[in-house]
């Protein structure tokens, strides 16, 4: 499947065409530059993001969107978490493209480079990719960092790359309000 802006692979050990008819590449230069360690066979959701917006509490939800050339990726939280409520509802929900491109999943890690965000969530993500790329088009800056850890409450599995400096390392201040 190819599809302008995006791409997703298969890291090693997987034939030509990968388990999920995505195009296979030699992605380990990726793979380290996410990490810093070789991820095997594993499916990368890579996105070349153009803009980005964050929304902050609206209808009671903080939202991050990255735009590509042709579609979206997007990750929203609720502000308040309610204890009685479907435990699904309290974890972050990604889109990619529409709703039909959605589901919802905690995060596992989210790892900070100077030009990218690697999002690993629980589970798959639309059963198919165990990773989330973002390649920025600039370098990384405080709004972005500071939008996951404190606003959609990522704190906890945030991981810095050594490229990024001590101001961009920062610690959880906000959490989501119990009702």
């Amino acid at each position: 499947m190819d599809t302008p802006g995006w791409d997703a692979w298969a890291v090693a050990d997987r034939s030509e065409g990968g388990e999920s008819g995505h195009k296979r590449k030699d992605s380990c230069a990726a793979a380290q530059s996410v990490k810093g360690v070789l991820i095997v066979d594993k499916v990368i959701l890579e996105l070349n993001v153009i803009k980005i917006e964050y929304y902050y509490n609206v209808y009671g939800a903080n939202a991050i969107n990255f735009l590509t050339t042709d579609g979206y990726f997007s990750i929203q939280r609720c502000v308040y978490i309610d204890s009685k409520e479907d435990p699904q509802l309290n974890d972050p929900f990604w889109e990619l493209n529409s709703q039909a491109g959605a589901d919802s999943r905690p995060f596992v890690e989210i790892f900070f480079g100077l030009h990218c965000v690697a999002i690993t969530p629980e589970g798959r993500f639309l059963d198919k990719f165990d990773c989330v790329k973002i390649n920025l088009a600039n370098a990384m800056d405080m709004e972005l960092v500071d939008f996951f850890v404190n606003y959609l409450y990522s704190g906890n599995c945030v991981k810095y790359g050594d490229d990024l400096t001590s101001e961009l390392r920062i610690k959880q201040s906000i959490f989501p309000d119990v009702i």
